[in-house]
């Protein structure tokens, strides 16, 4: 299962349609291995204060991001433990 919300401020465009996920299957790989790739940060608890994402104990769910975490809103991908990837754009 895949979840895709698009935010408020959005046009409503496929955000799988971003050239930046062009290889998301790598990109989730590494990401589950420990890896960032260039212009990735991130792999810190993605702590869910505002309900985006079904409630799960702390710490489940984990936040990598582009560019610095002042424009983490820019695009972020969010794994939860050992379930389907889950992506948020503000």
């Amino acid at each position: 299962m895949k979840t895709i919300k698009w935010g408020v401020k959005t046009n409503n465009s496929n955000p799988l349609g971003d050239s930046r996920l062009n290889d998301l299957y790598s990109l989730v790989r590494d990401f589950r291995r420990g890896r960032l790739p260039f212009g990735w940060r991130g792999n810190k608890v993605f702590e869910n204060k505002y309900g985006d994402l079904p409630l799960r104990p702390y710490a489940y769910y984990t936040e990598f991001y582009l560019g610095t975490s002042a424009e983490s809103g820019s695009l972020r991908v969010v794994l939860g433990f050992a379930v389907p990837l889950r992506l948020l754009l503000d």
